[in-house]
């Protein structure tokens, strides 16, 4: 999970949107499979990070679930990244 988490940002950051939402995607489908609360914050996160311009309310939400996550498994890394993207999206 922590991989494509990391393939969508890279694939996003160099102008690949096509690729990075693929790989978003299947991040979510990992990281709800193994149920893994960091997994799933992160996943949702990089989906938020694709998605904030073209569907902003979208994204807040993917923003949103992100911190619930990370808050609950105090990932307060995750969660302050997750509550900075939703703030910029704003």
């Amino acid at each position: 999970a922590w991989a494509l988490y990391l393939l969508t940002i890279c694939r996003a950051l160099v102008g690949n949107p096509d690729a990075a939402l693929s790989a978003a995607h299947e991040a979510i489908e990992v990281a709800d499979a193994i149920a893994n609360p960091t997994a799933q914050a992160l996943a949702y996160f990089a989906l938020g990070h694709l998605l904030r311009r073209s569907e902003p309310e979208r994204a807040l939400g993917l923003f949103d679930d992100a911190a619930r996550l990370a808050a609950d498994v105090q990932n307060f890394w995750v969660y302050g990244t997750a509550l900075m993207g939703a703030a910029a999206t704003r």
